[in-house]
């Protein structure tokens, strides 16, 4: 079906694609019913093609009285010249204001001396474009700039940032001269393990925040410099129950269940333990969990809750302690903690997501609408995680190890983010991704994308935070499905997932936003670049020094004499993920098998790829042992992957950071979660087969990873 030129651009206007390029290099057309109906999720009301001439006249009245774009971006401290559109005619004088952070400036000049030009628009007014040139270096920060001219003000967000995020290499401006550099960059290296599954001695059933702060002293100890693991933010694991770390409640608080709770000053005070903590029951229910191979999301949860609760009740009846004092300056430092409480309070009332709640709980909560015990536990445990937290970072740190943190592209629809932004997410529309040979009838996340207009509108505010909040204690700061910051795949309410059409955003407003806060927080930036990515998402990761992922089997040329592509400077290099099989599995064609069992390929296909694996790993096996990584007496053990080997190719890279994932290393063979299932595997929940007492002592791990340290510090490089 033709549509108009009209349709078109006012798509444009709305920053909707009609159409892309899928990995097959084919181009997709969205409907024009699918495009109207992102169309109407993004605020303009259209029902018919034809119809999108007045609208388009609308959007362009709208955005000529604006007069200045919402946010401005000043790279390095210089802002270009400002674009202020306005009536052709107008004259006089223009004053301007720039509140900086910490001082103002301000001045005023003729309209008639600044230049000027005619700005053609559909809406047929008469229009022109001034631009007035500022001349004065921006320090870093966020800023607040108002425009008068005559009787129109306007105001924008001015953002100067640094164009390079923050690095702890301080590498070389770009890629290429990283090898001509006087100095080369430190390369560092990490360890990885999903926190759920970090067993320890005295946990309850699950992994906590101490384990994880005696991983980062054991890694620093070895000379690591991080210890990655997935998201550790706020999940709803009562009812509603969604265990998912990529479908947190929030992206700015904080899962409780890892609490160590013994690490508390509240139970360590206290004289008589609280009851449910002192209970024989509670024990056997610990060693239950603790026996099971698989994590009980429900169980670990109800039985850690009742002794937290009675925790903060202690807390909240001595109001004159040094503690309660703590945790009001807490409170105070972080204003929103109290929305949040109040609104889980209201979820463990009515056990459903707040779109499930009467209309008159949707803007805002009153004192009756939940139980004020239940508020003080959230506010509790809040301030705990923060305080474990913190504690993990400070421990790590003595050793020279930070925390690799992985923030999620979205929220659940149901959760606090969405409820408290509601004006900030497209309402009904859904992120995914388009159909591809794995997914073929496209994937839906069932996550609301931000709109990319009323975000800027914001002064990207929920962004800054969510960023600080992880920042705050992350060395490294994984960005998933970092492509978002360019487009997002959205799907239209109440249509399929191979219905949808990319959104594209306003990156360069990302990238300022993102380099702010990482020199605030002195934290590194990665970018999970894999898959179909635009060229300009690479070129945009380049140029603001994000580094990508770089993982061994998507990096495979077997036809070439070095096996492997070589990884850049900038990536965060690794033989797999956690939406991947172990090495040991991957190495074994598991996958492949897997696959084929759960009917998500065909038998012809499985044979295919079951070939290319063997010629794969043939040719990487000879690569290694060429290039001195596979010992002749490693090489004999023929049933055995050479994990150690790839690892030692890799240490030899150019990557300023390895990640090692642990399981690997004493060959694991089961996945943590295989993208495509639900409930044909238990995705999530898997505990390691070894404890951190147990693996910390296995010869082999140590070696491996003294190994890793020794090249990783010695600047080999590949030969």
């Amino acid at each position: 079906m033709k549509t108009p030129p009209e349709f078109d651009e006012l798509l444009w206007m709305h920053r909707v694609q009609p159409s892309f390029l899928d990995v097959n290099n084919r181009r997709r057309q969205a409907t024009p019913e699918a495009l109207m109906a992102l169309l109407r999720s993004l605020g303009a009301n259209i029902d018919r093609p034809e119809h999108a001439g007045e609208l388009l006249r609308e959007a362009w009245r709208a955005r000529l009285s604006r007069g200045v774009e919402p946010v401005l971006v000043a790279w390095d401290g210089r802002l270009s010249p400002i674009e202020l559109t306005l009536p052709a005619g107008a004259s006089g004088t223009l004053q301007y204001w720039l509140e900086l952070e910490d001082h103002r400036l301000s001045g005023s000049l003729r309209l008639d001396s600044l230049s000027r030009a005619p700005l053609a628009n559909p809406a047929g007014l008469d229009y022109g474009v001034v631009r007035l040139p500022v001349h004065e270096h921006i320090p870093t920060g966020y800023h607040r700039l108002r425009l008068q001219a005559g009787d129109r003000q306007f105001e924008a967000l001015v953002i100067s940032a640094p164009r390079r995020t923050y690095s702890e290499g301080q590498l070389p401006e770009n890629r290429a001269s990283v090898a001509s550099a006087g100095r080369p960059p430190r390369r560092a290296w990490g360890t990885f393990m999903p926190l759920y599954a970090l067993r320890r001695e005295a946990d309850w059933g699950v992994g906590d925040f101490s384990s994880l702060a005696r991983l980062g002293e054991w890694t620093g100890g070895l000379g690591g410099s991080a210890i990655g693991t997935l998201p550790l933010l706020a999940s709803s694991l009562d009812e509603p129950f969604e265990p998912s770390p990529y479908r947190p409640v929030s992206r700015q608080f904080w899962n409780e269940l890892y609490i160590d709770v013994e690490a508390t000053p509240e139970w360590q005070r206290s004289a008589t333990e609280c009851a449910p903590a002192a209970s024989d029951e509670r024990r056997r229910r610990i060693q239950q969990l603790k026996q099971a191979k698989l994590v009980d999301y429900r169980e670990a949860m109800a039985l850690k809750r009742p002794v937290l609760a009675e925790l903060a009740s202690q807390l909240f009846q001595a109001k004159s302690s040094d503690r309660f004092q703590q945790f009001q300056r807490f409170v105070a430092d972080n204003p929103l903690v109290e929305s949040y409480a109040k609104f889980r309070a209201a979820m463990d009332r009515r056990s459903t997501g707040w779109t499930a709640w009467p209309a008159s709980m949707h803007a805002r909560l009153e004192e009756g609408d939940y139980d004020i015990a239940d508020h003080q536990y959230h506010l509790y445990v809040q301030w705990i995680a923060a305080e474990q937290l913190q504690n993990v970072k400070e421990e790590a740190g003595r050793a020279g190890c930070g925390l690799y943190l992985d923030l999620p592209v979205g929220v659940d629809p149901g959760g606090f983010d969405v409820w408290q932004n509601q004006a900030l997410f497209v309402a009904g529309a859904s992120t995914g991704a388009p159909p591809d040979p794995f997914f073929t009838k496209g994937q839906d996340w069932g996550l609301p994308p931000l709109h990319p207009e009323r975000i800027r509108d914001s002064g990207y505010a929920h962004l800054r935070a969510v960023l600080a909040a992880n920042m705050r204690y992350a060395r490294y700061l994984r960005i998933d499905h970092a492509m978002g910051w360019h487009r997002l795949y959205f799907i239209p309410p109440g249509m399929r997932a191979d219905q949808g059409a990319y959104v594209r955003y306003h990156a360069d407003e990302f990238y300022a936003v993102a380099s702010v806060e990482s020199h605030r927080w002195h934290c590194t930036l990665l970018a999970e670049n894999m898959g179909t990515v635009p060229p300009e998402v690479g070129e945009a990761l380049d140029e603001h020094g994000v580094g990508g992922m770089w993982v061994a089997p998507y990096e495979l040329e077997p036809s070439r004499r070095h096996a492997l592509n070589e990884p850049p400077p900038l990536s965060v290099a690794s033989l797999n993920t956690h939406d991947m099989p172990p090495a040991a599995a991957w190495w074994r064609g598991d996958d492949i098998d897997d696959r084929l069992s759960l009917g998500l390929m065909d038998q012809r296909e499985a044979e295919s790829q079951r070939a290319d694996r063997l010629q794969a790993i043939e040719v990487l096996r000879q690569w290694l042992r060429d290039a001195g990584f596979l010992p002749l007496a490693e090489d004999a053990r023929r049933d055995a992957p050479p994990i150690v080997a790839l690892l030692r190719a890799l240490a030899c890279s150019p990557a300023q950071l390895v990640l090692i994932t642990l399981e690997d290393l004493w060959l694991e063979t089961e996945p943590q979660n295989i993208p495509g299932t639900l409930y044909e595997r238990p995705n999530w929940r898997r505990k390691a087969r070894y404890s951190l007492e147990q693996f910390t002592r296995m010869p082999e791990v140590v070696d491996a990873l003294s190994q890793i340290s020794g090249l990783r510090a010695r600047n080999e490089s590949l030969p």
